[in-house]
C-alpha cells in the first residue's frame, strides 16, 4: 500500500476513534473539527468491512460440552454451544452483517 495511503487510513482511523469517544454525533464533531461529514461515512464504512473469518476445529471429546469456536478478523472469539438453535441464530447474524 502506498505511503500516503497508509496515512490517509491511520489519520481517518484517529478520527473516528475520537468521534465516538466524544459522545458527540457524526455532524457535530465534523463541523466542530472541520471535516466532511461524507467523507466521515465513506472511511467509516471502508474501515468496517468484515474481513475473513475462521473457524476452530471442533473436540469430539463428550466429556465436555461440544463448542464452535469462531475467531473473526480482529481477533474476537466467539465460543458457541453446539446446539442447532445456538448456532441458527449467530448464523443468521454472521449473514446479516455480511450484507
Amino acid at each position: 500500500m502506498k505511503r500516503q495511503r497508509v496515512d490517509r487510513t491511520e489519520f481517518w482511523q484517529r478520527i473516528i476513534s475520537e468521534q465516538e469517544a466524544s459522545g458527540q454525533s457524526v455532524r457535530a464533531f465534523c463541523q466542530q473539527h472541520g471535516h466532511k461529514e461524507h467523507s466521515f461515512y465513506m472511511w467509516r464504512k471502508r474501515m468496517q468491512k468484515p474481513g475473513g473469518m475462521g473457524f476452530a476445529l471442533v473436540d469430539t471429546n463428550h466429556t465436555r460440552p461440544t463448542v464452535i469456536e469462531v475467531t473473526l478478523a480482529g481477533g474476537e472469539k466467539l465460543r458457541i454451544p453446539c446446539e442447532a438453535s445456538a448456532l441458527r441464530l449467530v448464523l443468521g447474524v454472521l449473514k446479516e452483517a455480511r450484507a
